[in-house]
């Protein structure tokens, strides 16, 4: 392998045969050139990695041969050594040529060789050096295409984010901007109004009606994204959506009615918290059909709308549509299926120009399958507060509304007065305007109702309001009698039915008794009694459990319980009885006096004399004696 190249520059054969004897020996091919001009021509050609150049030579001698070497941009890094006579003068002049290091004649062959070898070194850092700087700058025109194009796609996106939703525009740039062609396909059209905003605004303070306005927007941005729906317009207080283009969907129409569900939900909380006491929800109208679609406007303000007949059935249907309404025609009304509950509204008159049309009311979507026996309407407390109409759930997203009902719902069938609703609902300390904000959530929660089916659901009577709702649809009610069945059972010693019993009224409980609404001292209060009265049911469901052999069974629920309730000396009396009747004589002695000792330490009281019986028993072993 070569140790590299060197060209001799040398008039003088005698010296230049010297040169490639000591030179080759150590592996370089060496070249020679016996004029100036000669050695310039051969450096252009095959630029050589070390030239070894004599000063004294005659035409152009080797200080302006190295000058010339310098001057060109292709050979200026390139190490040159000039052999000159001894004397200062000679080796300044040489590196004021530009020379890297010189040799003086006669030369020792070690030390060229060393000087050689030290500027080929140098030589070999240099290349690399180049050659990756040439790497990089070649990358980095690479880099700069790639953010160049780039930058370009994302300006497109940004164009194209304009009037698109994220995944739409996402979806064009995938495919081809052919998609924003006219073009004709089926889709489930939305179109929603913001009923009574104009006479809020005009009234409001500007901030407000502004606050609201934004707060809507952003709302109608996120159920078009997380729906996968299209922006078709916005004005101040109206939205056009569509499903199924330009993005294909699987159920365009179920995805409609989710969506419209979500907006009016959403624009309920949000009134609820920025409005209060103002009387504003949304109206929708839903149409399924054949539209046409593509990009209208102009430069600098673009939308991907729809337009036919099947957009003005939606915007017609909202018309038509309640406050807090989702409305659809014949079209929509065939689709819902089993996914839906949907009630007839009648036939309505649309247009002048068009026949008059029967609307449906969408009340809600089906959460499961109708249980068989499953009472019509379905009120349940003992939990987040759920009301559920023909198997479908009955939308009452504001948290002032969801508070007002809850109180209804514990006065049903009472009438309860204006005063007695305004202290529950501001806990005693109620605004100046307690009173026409009250009037609003009545409004709006008979508005609920009323897209429900439920109409005739809030009574106003003179001096308040009355829900009337039958005891079988609350399911405090059924809990409360399935107790009291499961006691008469357990007490006419039927311990296997009343578990039963006393299981099924158990799993009525989805979390803690009026969950969200358990506001004011009232609601509280009855919050703590339903609360008792399920660790009662537990108790008396374990006794029963008890009764008929099972207490091996319950030792584990019973653990959990007594942890749950330290001080309940029932709790800890029926795991006293659990373990002593499992086997487990000394464990039951010892729950004794972990309850004594927490007893003594936190109410400095002694257990109960029951429960000190059966200590006493467990330790003579006569219980049930």
């Amino acid at each position: 392998m070569s140790a590299g190249s060197i060209l001799v520059v040398d008039d003088t054969p005698a010296n230049v045969r010297l040169l490639e004897a000591v030179l080759s020996v150590h592996g370089y091919d060496v070249r020679s050139a016996g004029t100036g001009h000669e050695a310039l021509a051969l450096i252009a050609e095959e630029p050589p990695d070390l030239v070894l150049l004599d000063v004294q030579m005659p035409g152009m001698n080797g200080h302006e041969v190295c000058r010339r070497i310098r001057e060109d941009p292709a050979s200026a890094m390139l190490p040159v050594i000039v052999i000159t006579a001894s004397g200062n003068d000679e080796k300044l002049a040489a590196l004021d040529a530009g020379a890297d290091d010189f040799v003086a004649r006669p030369f020792d062959q070690a030390e060229l060789i060393a000087r050689v070898k030290t500027l080929r070194r140098i030589k070999s850092y240099q290349d690399t050096i180049t050659g990756q700087a040439a790497e990089l700058a070649a990358w980095n025109r690479a880099l700069e295409d790639q953010v160049s194009e780039q930058v370009g796609e994302v300006e497109r996106l940004q164009r194209l984010r304009r009037f698109l939703s994220a995944h739409v525009a996402d979806a064009v740039l995938r495919s081809d901007e052919a998609l924003l062609e006219p073009h004709r396909r089926e889709v489930a059209v939305v179109h929603c109004h913001l009923r009574g905003f104009a006479a809020f605004a005009a009234d409001s303070e500007p901030e407000v009606g502004l606050r609201v306005l934004q707060e809507f927007h952003r709302l109608v941005g996120e159920v078009v994204t997380t729906h996968g729906a299209t922006l078709g317009f916005f004005a101040a207080d109206r939205v056009l959506m569509f499903v199924g283009d330009p993005v294909p969907s699987v159920d365009p129409v179920r995805t409609a009615v989710g969506a419209a569900i979500a907006l009016r939900d959403g624009a309920s909380a949000l009134v609820d918290e920025i409005a209060e006491p103002r009387d504003l929800s949304l109206a929708c109208g839903l149409s399924f059909g054949y539209a046409t679609l593509g990009v209208i406007g102009f430069e600098g303000r673009l939308d991907y709308s729809a337009i036919g007949p099947v957009v003005d059935l939606a915007g017609m249907v909202c018309d038509a549509a309640a406050p807090g309404e989702i409305r659809c025609g014949p079209n929509v009304s065939a689709l819902l299926k089993d996914f839906a509950v949907a009630e007839e509204r009648g036939t309505v008159e649309l247009a002048a120009h068009l026949p008059p049309t029967t609307t449906w009311s969408i009340l809600g979507l089906r959460t499961a399958p109708a249980v068989p026996g499953e009472p019509e309407l379905d009120v349940r407390l003992l939990g987040p507060l759920e009301v559920r109409h023909r198997g479908a759930d009955v939308p009452i997203s504001a948290a002032r509304v969801r508070r007002l009902l809850g109180l209804l719902l514990l006065h049903r069938g009472r009438v309860i007065s204006v005063d007695r609703l305004v202290d529950e609902l501001w806990d005693n300390d109620p605004p100046d305007s307690a009173l026409a904000a009250l009037r609003v959530h009545v409004s709006r929660l008979r508005k609920m109702l009323a897209a429900a089916g439920l109409e005739t659901m809030l009574v106003t009577k003179p001096t308040g309001y009355l829900l009337d709702v039958a005891d079988d649809c609350v399911d405090i009610d059924r809990f409360e009698r399935a107790i009291a069945q499961g006691r008469s059972l357990a007490e006419a010693g039927e311990p296997d039915r009343a578990v039963e019993v006393f299981r099924s009224a158990l799993q009525m409980w989805r979390g803690p008794a009026l969950a969200g609404i358990a506001t004011s001292t009232y609601v509280s209060g009855e919050a703590a009694r339903l609360e008792e009265a399920k660790v009662n049911a537990t108790e008396d469901c374990i006794s029963a459990e008890i009764a008929r052999g099972k207490a091996r069974d319950v030792l584990g629920e019973l653990e959990a319980l007594t942890v749950e309730h330290p001080l309940r000396e029932r709790l800890w009396q029926l795991r006293m009885l659990a373990l002593y009747q499992s086997g487990r004589q000394a464990d039951a002695l010892d729950c004794y006096q972990t309850l004594r000792r927490q007893l003594n330490d936190e109410l400095g009281l002694e257990p109960s004399g029951e429960v000190a019986r059966l200590h006493q028993e467990i330790l003579t072993q006569t219980v049930g004696t």
